[in-house]
């Protein structure tokens, strides 16, 4: 495994990614400010110096030569107020060039998490549906509200760690500068300390990249139970994912205790550690090796400052391993994402013909275990087509395929004999009315999940586009919304809950008729409505035969008696094809006993 710390420019090369260069400015700034820290410490040599009968020896060497140098510059009298005024500047100095460091430090951080957060969103959006299906809405929840936030708090801690790096190598060469023995005692307990904290570094590191899975595990687990909420309650089955959700917690707690007492060994350790590692060398400088005492005070200074900027980088470098499985793990996924990145750009196409599937197969493993086979489909514009087939046969697989989420093995699927994998998919789709059976509804107004826009609304006058009444209209749902409070403006709750499911789905109809599509898929629409709503749902498409192109996908068959033609499908292949009234005349055809069997 790769020692951590040579780990660190790799993880600036990704903050780099998203923030520019603008980060070295922070450590420069904070080398600056070291220096001017350690300016004001060095000019208690000839403040020491100045005093009158002082019986302290003083021997700076080339230290005290070199702040000569610096008043004759300066043109300053070596005198008391000079000595004052200069050591007063170079801690002002020192805060205001922090001060500065730790601003534009925010700024990054802001920026960084803004631009990430933008990014990754964009990938996920952008992202193929088959990688999609692949991995779980809780893992992409997770990694945008948390684990980003995560790997930004490992931005600061890394920062952190920069600036204490920087301060304890300004110090450390200062002491050298005033005392060389002294120095290089300075720099081998530095070695020192940082072997010994190698393996805590290491298990910390550890336990941030299982924080980060185990926080994407509950993510995962709350979402579910949200999202059959109702069911879960009324059944009293909350109990069997609660266990898994208290597991996943109880795995947090106990990473965060062992972080805690990780970081509480570091803070209570570091003011002994130094002040014994000091009485030891000014021991050692003062009573065994008889050197000047002033040197060796004005040491003692900047290797206490150094040291405990040495250990501040040690807190500063577990919080960083805390946090840096989640830049890991976002890093790697936002690879992954962009690996995943679907090409939409092609030949712009609108469709006035047909819809052609032409030995098309598809499987979902690489192992060719084709969920469809050999499918030769024509659709053409303005019909009517049912594809019909029992639960599993390839339905829903075979409308994945028309929208192009989902690509095809072999075979060809053609756009008005264009090849769909040439075309500008986005042009492609936006000709397209999709309606399942898991309606897609929002947590907004009825206008708002028609439109799909609530700059329709007048403000003023709070009116409703023709437009939108037209396609409610369409799709039977007019008659109810108006009988609603608020009409239109009515707010429908999370994912529809004060609708019923009929209700939905003719909502759900409205808004892809007000897309004025050029096909309208129905997905199962009606297999889980009452009669009412599907007569509603029939009445709603017999309005539009012969007016756009409508693909009925069914397994029940009160809903298909009227289409031009139909496919029957089983098992991933097209078995029987013709319309309605010769297949049901077939005793013997495969349709016949699906009608015998539903008792239409």
């Amino acid at each position: 495994m790769i020692n951590p710390v040579f780990a660190i420019p790799k993880y600036l090369k990704i903050y780099q990614k998203y923030l520019g260069r603008k980060l070295y400015v922070v450590f420069f700034l904070t080398v600056l400010s070291g220096l001017s820290e350690g300016f004001g410490i060095l000019m208690i040599l000839p403040l020491i110096s100045t005093f009158k009968n002082s019986e302290v020896a003083v021997d700076g060497g080339v230290a005290t030569k070199l702040l000569s140098d610096v008043f004759q510059f300066l043109r300053l009298n070596n005198s008391d107020t000079s000595i004052f005024i200069l050591i007063i500047l170079g801690f002002l100095g020192k805060g205001a060039l922090l001060f500065l460091a730790y601003s534009l430090q925010a700024n990054l951080k802001g920026i960084y998490i803004k631009n990430l957060k933008s990014n990754f969103y964009k990938s996920i959006s952008n992202m193929t549906y088959k990688y999609y299906l692949e991995n779980d809405t809780g893992k992409f929840t997770n990694l945008i509200n948390e684990q980003i936030n995560r790997s930004a708090l490992a931005f600061g801690n890394l920062m952190l760690l920069i600036v204490k790096i920087v301060n304890s190598i300004v110090y450390l060469f200062l002491a050298l500068f005033v005392s060389f023995q002294f120095g290089l005692s300075a720099l081998l307990i530095a070695f020192i300390t940082l072997s010994l904290f190698q393996k805590l570094s290491a298990y910390v590191r550890n336990m941030s990249r299982r924080t980060a899975e185990e926080n994407g595990k509950l993510s995962k687990r709350i979402i579910e139970i949200f999202q059959s909420f109702k069911y879960l309650k009324a059944t009293a089955k909350m109990k069997f994912l609660n266990k898994q959700i208290f597991e996943s917690i109880n795995i947090l707690s106990k990473i965060e205790k062992k972080n805690g007492i990780a970081y509480a060994f570091t803070s209570s350790i570091r003011e002994p550690f130094i002040i014994i590692c000091i009485i030891i060398v000014l021991y050692y400088q003062v009573i065994i090796a008889k050197n000047s005492f002033a040197p060796s005070l004005i040491s003692i200074a900047l290797f206490y400052r150094a040291l405990n900027a040495l250990l501040g980088f040690q807190g500063n470098f577990q919080g960083l391993l805390e946090y840096i499985g989640s830049l890991e793990i976002v890093e790697n996924e936002y690879k992954f994402l962009n690996e995943n990145i679907e090409n939409t750009k092609g030949i712009e196409t609108y469709f006035h013909k047909s819809i052609k599937f032409e030995n098309v197969y598809f499987a979902y493993d690489k192992n060719n275990n084709y969920v469809l086979k050999n499918i030769n489909i024509d659709l053409s514009s303005l019909s009517t087509v049912a594809l019909v087939g029992s639960s599993g046969a390839g339905k829903s697989t075979f409308v994945d395929l028309l929208s192009y989420v989902l690509k095809p093995q072999k075979g060809n699927i053609l756009i008005d004999n264009k090849n769909i994998k040439n075309i500008d998919l986005n042009k492609w789709r936006t000709q397209i009315a999709y309606v399942s059976q898991d309606t897609a509804i929002f947590d907004a107004t009825i206008l708002f999940n028609i439109s799909m826009t609530e700059l329709l609304i007048n403000k003023e006058k709070k009116s409703v586009p023709k437009e939108v009444i037209k396609a409610a209209k369409q799709a039977y749902i007019h008659d109810f919304i108006m009988t609603l409070p608020n009409g239109y403006h009515t707010v429908v709750g999370e994912r529809g809950i004060r609708l019923s499911g009929g209700q939905k789905q003719r909502l759900f109809i409205a808004r892809e008729l007000y897309r004025k599509p050029k096909i309208l898929i129905l997905d199962e629409a009606t297999s889980a409505l009452d009669s009412e709503s599907e007569k509603f749902i029939k009445n709603s498409i017999d309005l539009l035969k012969g007016r756009i192109t409508v693909l009925i996908i069914a397994h029940r068959l009160s809903t298909i008696k009227d289409v031009d033609y139909l496919y029957v499908i089983d098992k991933g292949e097209i078995i029987e094809e013709g319309t309605y009234k010769f297949l049901k005349s077939d005793k013997n055809s495969y349709f016949s006993k699906l009608i015998s069997l539903q008792q239409l």
